[in-house]
């Protein structure tokens, strides 16, 4: 009888299987213990027999569903990891769908190699059931796989860069994308060891939304520009894309490296250069003391105190010459410093994507052009000249830096 069950179980003989279970309904049961291996289940599974394995697990027996869909082969293995291995994603679902407490506790048990369904998911490629797997909600993603290391180095080490973006874009988790194998490597070291151009090239030109970091050390001290450099430095690729990413030596990276300071407080920065660069601006256009409300051009035989001046002008410009030129010079070094910053943050954060890069150039001189107009038309008709020089300095500095990026 339990030779007519594996051959029904390898043909998918449903009818067959019924007709077993009306002469012995314990003969699920008996098989665990009889088949030295798999059991029909795995045999089925192997198959993709759904509509077999469907049938056994309808049959009224708690033990047969409990040990057969937990029960391992020799070589650890359950459902799950057959059917990613012999790649059955209808199998999958229909396990999902009939008895999902059960499909997640598969996922996290580890074969002989240490490997759960989803490590193997992700080393065969197997991109549908990888999806499948994370959009059910199960939770072997972040078990920790063979040498101490994630997922994502098994994709790495096994060359699966479509794998590798489902699981960064799916899961979104900074710890996950920086974590260590028991040697220190992370993803980028491995990457950079395996010479992958494109994985390194995705890793570090979406570095800001993985929050990648590009100068952790492993256990020997080395960042992926000194395992680069170990290598012969011969891959000029990507040593340009580390060296943009502001990848360092391990000798030049302190316990708080300044450069990852700086990536993690870009946003912070970008606010602070608007805050000044608006308060610059509000400076020039409503300067300490008003601006004069009336106009008089000349002074009068009875008021000699008077000084002649044209509504709109800087009050501080007649009654402080000199403080208001240091105001002057002042709030335009710190506008075009605010500016250039900006147009800086901006060019790196879209990593020079033209079209938007020409439009944020655009604005920002647009601004500079507002500044200057605003600065020469406050300031009074005697030091007009001082004006126009300090306003045509501001455009050839902001016109020198747009050219500068743009190229």
């Amino acid at each position: 009888m339990e030779k007519q069950l594996y051959d029904a179980t390898l043909v998918g003989d449903v009818t067959a299987l019924y007709q077993l279970l009306q002469e012995d309904p314990l003969i699920l049961d008996k098989a665990i213990l009889a088949f030295e291996d798999k059991t029909p289940l795995h045999l089925a599974t192997m198959m993709g027999n759904v509509d077999f394995i469907k049938a056994i697990l309808q049959v009224n027996s708690f033990s047969s569903y409990y040990y057969m869909c937990l029960a391992r082969d020799r070589d650890d293995r359950n459902l799950l990891h057959l059917a990613v291995i012999y790649d059955k994603l209808e199998v999958l679902q229909m396990l999902i769908n009939f008895g999902f407490p059960a499909v997640n506790y598969m996922c996290l048990s580890c074969d002989r190699d240490g490997r759960n369904p989803l490590h193997l998911a992700a080393i065969h490629g197997r991109l549908e059931i990888l999806q499948v797997l994370i959009n059910a909600g199960v939770q072997g993603v972040l078990e920790k796989a063979e040498g101490g290391g994630t997922i994502l180095h098994l994709c790495v080490k096994y060359n699966q860069f479509e794998a590798l973006k489902i699981l960064v874009n799916t899961l979104k988790n900074g710890e996950f994308v920086n974590a260590q194998n028991q040697d220190g490597m992370t993803i980028l070291h491995l990457a950079t060891y395996y010479g992958q151009n494109e994985t390194i090239s995705y890793l570090l030109r979406h570095r800001r939304h993985l929050k990648l970091r590009v100068n952790i050390k492993n256990a020997k001290g080395n960042t992926a520009q000194d395992i680069l450099l170990a290598q012969g430095g011969n891959n000029s690729e990507i040593q340009r894309s580390l060296e943009y990413s502001g990848g360092l030596v391990g000798a030049l990276v302190g316990s708080s490296d300044r450069r990852e300071l700086f990536e993690m407080n870009k946003n912070t920065i970008m606010v602070v250069a608007s805050l000044i660069a608006t308060m610059a601006f509000q400076a020039i256009v409503s300067p300490p003391g008003g601006v004069w409300q009336d106009e008089i051009t000349s002074r009068g035989p009875n008021n000699t105190n008077i000084i002649p001046h044209k509504i709109g002008e800087a009050v501080m410009a007649q009654t402080h010459p000199k403080y208001y030129q240091l105001l002057i010079r002042a709030n335009t070094i710190a506008f075009v410093s605010s500016l250039t910053t900006i147009i800086t943050l901006v060019a790196m954060t879209t990593t020079f994507v033209s079209l938007y890069i020409f439009l944020m150039l655009l604005a920002v001189i647009a601004i500079a052009v507002s500044y200057a107009i605003s600065l020469v038309m406050v300031g009074p008709k005697d030091s007009s000249e001082q004006l126009s020089d300090a306003s045509k300095i501001l455009l050839i500095v902001l016109l020198w830096c747009a050219v500068v990026l743009w190229f």
